[in-house]
């Protein structure tokens, strides 16, 4: 049975057809045929927590988290994925569903991605920018985990690979690279009426290969009010067009909603956020021995649909609902090559164009009128170039070089330069590496919504003076260190220096900074730290890691900086089948809500204390030969194993201690 199976999947149909045919087949007995096997015993744990740190030709590291990270954690969207990940601090209200992308369903690395409007932060598939460009910042929920094979953090920016942010995050989606057929079935329930549903299939057949998926979250949440859903779909089509060059088509379709539970006490809260957005990216693609690189066409369009936003008067006294509607679509092209003329050396030549556009709608409830933005359009253009040559070899003594330039251009704004440069020694093993970028972010379309929406019919005597803003800009200084003692041990260091300029902020008459009179580029900041990791393999069977970060702002309240975070994990294979993923958070205490750009800096931000959260995950492996049933598992988990009392904004109490009991079936 177990060779029917397999050659079932290698050269016909579907893996479930197998499924089906297998099934009937159950039926006839199979006579001295044993059809439960025992799982192969040599099998080697994934690294909890992180999959590695890696560190470029251009001396700046990035963190890569795989889909077995991801499953060891059973991280159903993308802030789970990456919350003990060192360097990246989180926020949410509730357990499914992220609202509004802010402190609601947040996500922040070394405190960037906590400006509003706006936001410094990027969110990435496949190299392409996902955000709401009506607002400027990331939404979460429209950046599905599910269609992840793995994702990669940028901590710092990297201007040889992405511009007009300050750091990424970049999800690789899944694709079929052997040829076959393969199935995957997921669904679990838990706590809160909790309930995840996935299913995935993907084959590869000759010059052809595709991967389907869907998946459907949802939550009755842990406080009145606290509800959220989440449905995705996506698929990844490839063909080899010549021995050389390929053509694949990514799609994602997103369809989501959360609600506000309020703070503890309050009767009013924000209501309900939904979200949707379909996105589409086209690739073609070449790798030849001294030249790779491709061309991208992407275009996305979504909504976000804020009913139920509590509006309160200058006051502070409440007034009555808002009903906002936002409206985005946008498009761009790619095109990047890489050559390597000579041995050991690299030059990274592209040239990127977007284009984002937006309008909004915004109806007061309590007073029944409206305020309506119509569509505004951006145009963003960059070229780079960047070149490395090692010098020695790996093998012994190196030493590498880079430097590099990316150039903006805007349809608005005045054009901007973002150099860097970096340096790699070693010996082996151990490694120094040396970074330094200017990274760029231009202000969004929210800067044109408040002056000449939200304020012009009350006070603003100069809408279109927004038009004179400058680009934010960051100095970014990096040195790390890192070393493989063996095959059992890994560890590194990496201290950063950031510099941060011409932040914009609105000015007014009024010392609440709303409604704005203008903006200007008045703000600057600093922040510096330093990450430490260390990986422990003691055997096939066990995996360790251990994670610290420290961060120290100026101004000394940045939102969502803590001071200290330490993460620690575990992955233990036990008996051959069972296995224990586990892992843990200290962060301390933080300043929260979102880093406003009013008129006087706010001084007094909500504050949430430290806190120690743990969860674990036990699993039994096994696989049935008669349904064609490869390894699969059945599992338990439990988030805040000791059912700690914590907050990621003051008055949103998370759930205690909570249990979900799932299954994966691979076909």
């Amino acid at each position: 049975m177990r060779a029917f199976c397999m050659a079932r999947r290698k050269f016909s149909g579907t893996t479930l057809t197998c499924l089906f045919l297998s099934v009937l087949m159950v039926a006839v007995p199979a006579a001295a045929e044993e059809s439960v096997h025992t799982l192969n015993p040599e099998m080697v744990v994934s690294t909890p927590i992180i999959e590695g740190n890696t560190v470029s030709r251009y001396g700046v590291e990035s963190t890569v988290i795989s889909r077995q990270q991801i499953d060891g954690m059973n991280a159903q969207d993308v802030t789970a994925a990456l919350r003990r990940t060192p360097g990246v601090t989180i926020a949410r209200f509730n357990p499914v569903g992220a609202f509004g992308g802010a402190r609601g369903g947040g996500l922040f690395i070394r405190g960037m991605g906590s400006s509003r409007p706006g936001g410094e932060l990027a969110t990435f598939i496949d190299g392409v920018n996902i955000n709401n460009p009506v607002w400027g910042h990331p939404i979460m929920d429209i950046v599905p985990v599910d269609p992840a094979a793995s994702i990669r953090v940028h901590k710092a920016p990297q201007p040889n690979l992405f511009g007009n942010a300050f750091a990424a995050i970049d999800i690789t989606p899944k694709r079929m690279t052997e040829e076959g057929f393969k199935t995957r079935l997921a669904a679990q329930y838990g706590s809160h009426n909790t309930f995840f549903q996935s299913a995935e299939h993907g084959g590869k057949v000759d010059r052809f290969d595709y991967y389907l998926g869907q998946s459907f979250k949802s939550s009755d949440g842990h406080r009145e009010h606290s509800s959220g859903q989440m449905q995705n779909y996506y698929a990844r089509l490839g063909v080899k067009l010549f021995e050389n060059w390929d053509l694949t088509w990514f799609g994602s379709y997103a369809d989501n909603f959360a609600h506000d539970p309020g703070f503890k006490g309050d009767p009013h809260n924000d209501g309900r956020y939904g979200t949707r957005d379909a996105l589409n990216i086209f690739t073609l693609s070449h790798e030849y021995q001294q030249a790779a690189g491709h061309i991208k066409f992407h275009f996305n369009s979504g909504e976000a649909d804020w009913n139920g936003e509590s509006s309160f008067s200058m006051m502070g006294a409440y007034q009555g609902d808002l009903h906002t509607k936002m409206k985005w679509d946008n498009w761009g092209i790619k095109a990047r090559e890489v050559l390597k003329p000579w041995e050991n050396t690299e030059i990274t030549l592209g040239i990127d164009h977007d284009t984002y556009g937006g309008k909004q709608h915004t109806h007061r409830k309590f007073n029944n009128t409206d305020q309506n933005f119509p569509r505004h359009e951006f145009d963003l253009t960059s070229a780079y170039i960047s070149a490395s040559h090692l010098f020695g070899s790996r093998e012994g003594w190196f030493f590498m070089p880079s430097a590099g330039m990316r150039y903006y251009w805007h349809s608005v704004f005045d054009s901007e330069p973002s150099p860097h440069a970096g340096l790699l020694l070693g010996y082996r093993d151990t490694e120094l590496h040396f970074g330094y970028s200017r990274s760029v972010l231009y202000p969004g379309l929210n800067v044109a919504i408040l002056s000449e929406v939200v304020s012009t019919p009350l006070v603003n005597t100069n809408p279109r003076g927004w038009k004179d803003l400058s680009a934010e800009t960051m100095d970014h200084y990096e040195v790390g260190l890192r070393h493989t003692f063996n095959k059992y041990l890994a560890a590194s260091v990496t201290a950063f220096w950031d510099e941060g300029k011409n932040r914009y902020r609105m000015y007014s008459a009024n010392p609440s900074g709303m409604p704005p009179l203008g903006f200007s580029n008045i703000d600057s900041y600093d922040k510096h730290g330093f990450e430490a990791a260390l990986t422990v393999t003691p055997t096939d069977e066990l995996s360790l890691f251990a994670g610290a970060a420290y961060l120290s702002t100026d101004p000394g309240k940045m939102p969502f900086s803590p001071e200290w975070t330490v993460s620690a994990g575990v992955n233990w294979r036990f008996l051959e089948q069972f296995q224990i993923a586990a892992d843990m958070l200290y962060r301390s205490a933080m300043y929260t809500e979102t880093w406003g750009r009013t008129a006087t800096p706010v001084t007094d931000y909500g504050r949430v204390s430290d806190m120690v959260v743990a969860n674990a995950k036990l699993s039994y492996f096994f696989a049935y030969d008669r349904l064609c049933l490869e390894e699969s598992e059945v599992f338990v988990a439990v988030e805040n194993l000791t059912n700690t009392k914590y907050e990621y904004s003051p008055g949103y109490e998370m759930p205690g201690t909570t249990f979900t009991v799932g299954f994966v079936l691979n076909f």
